[in-house]
């Protein structure tokens, strides 16, 4: 299980949730005791922003309102590579310029 933080209000409706005492205390009647701060949601549960929750893989749809707190060893990304400035395409070797042609009035 991961640690994410919510950033917005969160509404849980299935699955497993690590929560401190004091969490649990105003959810329990959602909530069935798997292990020592573990369970199993019942009931829809919900959180305010801002707290901090022991949660499973969960769907990409949902990880705009949380915030992960474990840090994994990601690779390293490649550098980007260095990038040249464009440069202006020279002028025609005759000299004469083929631009757009002036409007005349």
């Amino acid at each position: 299980m991961k640690r994410y933080c919510t950033t917005d209000i969160f509404d849980l409706y299935q699955g497993v949730v690590g929560l401190t005492p004091l969490q649990v205390k105003t959810r329990l009647h959602n909530l069935r005791m798997i292990s020592d701060g573990i369970y199993e949601i019942i009931s829809p549960v919900q959180f305010k922003a801002g707290e901090v929750l022991l949660l499973e893989d969960l769907p990409k749809t949902v990880m705009g309102r949380l915030e992960c707190l474990d840090t994994e060893e990601e690779p390293q990304a490649d550098p980007e590579p260095e990038r040249v400035a464009e440069q202006p395409p020279a002028p025609p070797a005759d000299g004469k310029h083929r631009g757009r042609r002036k409007q005349r009035r």
